[in-house]
């Protein structure tokens, strides 16, 4: 009797962990993590030593040669290229580039439509500027065909890109450099930004200062203290002083005495914030004399909104002052002038009479032979009323107003004529008129 044998079990199928027991295991690579933190170590030394480059540097080619040291020592032997643009423009302004440029490289500026969205950019306003939105990005550099190209973008504003490249089979892959280019652009951006923020408000300023100088009004800025900070060129000249000798002092110093308390008030309410205006003050002039002006008060606002000082703007009035004095009296010479011809009219018709009776008489006492005394009496009398009879006739034409006309007229009447209404004077001063 043949024994049958029990059936075997099937080979069960070996497990992962048994497989990878007698799986020959391969010799671990020696050193490749401590090559992987120097790498990372070198690289943010690099950007560490870019940031402290970017902060010390004073114009764009500082900025732009900063950044090629740090491109130049994360990516060796890659081509790369940096383009600053003018953010309103799109212009370019600054090109530095490492390797053969092709020619379209400074006319045409290109970045992928993902790059501009990425950036927070405007695709319209960018295309308005001349600037291409392509799909891919384009190579600047001759004989590369692989090329990633960053935008320097602050706020929605572009001010410039880099571009990182290299040809087929050459070293690194620029689309696998791009997060680190991304954090060397960011740096990059804000230090463009930065620097031209800085050039804006030097030129505001000195803007603003060549404005306040060469300006007509009467600048001065005054702290709480009532202490002149500013003064500019119009009011030194006008004061006849050097600025340096007034910058510091309290300004009440600078006024005539009795007009320091008018500043005092209208000064205490724009430091509390209010803007006065008609504000008539005389300063003291170096050397002696005074000079008057009109003008007003405004506060001047701290970057902590409270008010530090206050500024005052006038205009000279010395001359305008002086014009209407002499307008004002020369009204009161028009005035009396035509007073005087009234009383002159007045007088006219007696005087007349005066005249005309004593030329009768003269002529009556002359004929009858009566006594000489007398008759000489008699002639000065009508001497006297004829002369003063031409002079009045002489005061109501002075009077009168000028006729806009021109004629010739003979010259020795005139001068005559004028020597007779200023008799008086020209016998005071032992002058008088010879007709030759």
């Amino acid at each position: 009797m043949t024994r049958r044998r029990p059936p075997q079990a099937a080979p069960r199928p070996p497990s992962p962990k048994d497989a990878a027991a007698k799986r020959p295991r391969r010799p671990r690579s020696k050193g490749t993590p401590a090559a992987g933190a120097r790498e990372a170590a070198e690289r943010l030394l690099a950007l560490l030593a870019l940031g402290r480059e970017l902060s010390a540097a004073r114009d764009e080619q500082g900025v732009t040669a900063a950044a090629a040291r740090a491109l130049e020592s994360l990516f060796p032997g890659r081509s790369f290229c940096i383009r600053l643009l003018d953010a309103r423009t799109l212009g370019l302004t600054t090109l530095y580039a490492k390797g053969s440029l092709r020619a379209s490289a400074r006319e045409r500026v290109a970045l992928t439509r993902a790059a501009v969205r990425e950036g927070g950019l405007s695709e319209a306003a960018l295309t308005a500027g001349g600037l291409s939105v392509v799909e891919e990005d384009e190579p600047v550099f001759a004989g590369c065909d692989r090329a990633v190209a960053i935008p320097l973008a602050v706020s929605g504003a572009l001010f410039g890109l880099v571009n990182l490249e290299s040809p087929e089979g050459g070293p690194g892959v620029p689309r696998r450099d791009e997060p680190l280019v991304e954090q060397l652009a960011h740096p990059l951006a804000m230090a463009v930004r930065n620097l031209r923020s800085l050039e804006e408000v030097t030129y505001l300023k000195a803007f603003l200062e060549d404005l306040l100088e060469h300006a007509p009004a009467l600048v001065a800025v005054v702290n709480r203290d009532r202490e002149v900070l500013v003064l500019n060129g119009a009011f030194a000249r006008l004061l006849g002083c050097e600025r340096g000798e007034v910058l510091g002092k309290d300004i009440g110093l600078l006024l005539e005495e009795a007009d320091e308390e008018k500043l005092l008030l209208p000064l205490a309410r724009t430091l509390e914030g209010e803007t006065v205006t008609g504000i008539e003050l005389r300063f003291a002039r170096e050397g002696g004399g005074e000079v008057r002006v009109t003008g007003s008060t405004s506060a001047i606002y701290g970057a902590s909104g409270d008010v530090e000082g206050a500024l005052l703007m006038a205009q000279d009035q010395t001359l305008l002052r002086a014009l209407q004095e002499k307008a004002e009296h020369a009204h009161r010479l028009a005035e009396l002038g035509r007073l005087a011809a009234g009383i002159v009219h007045e007088l006219n018709n007696p005087l007349t009479a005066v005249t005309a009776y004593a030329d009768a008489l003269v002529s009556k006492l002359s004929r009858s032979g009566h006594d000489l005394g007398d008759l000489e009496k008699l002639r000065r009398i009508l001497e006297a009323g004829q002369r003063i009879h031409r002079f009045s006739q002489d005061l109501i034409a002075y009077a009168r107003p000028p006729r806009a006309a021109l004629e010739e007229v003979e010259l020795a009447p005139v001068l005559e004529e004028a020597a007779q209404l200023c008799e008086p004077v020209l016998r005071a001063a032992g002058a008088g008129l010879r007709r030759g």
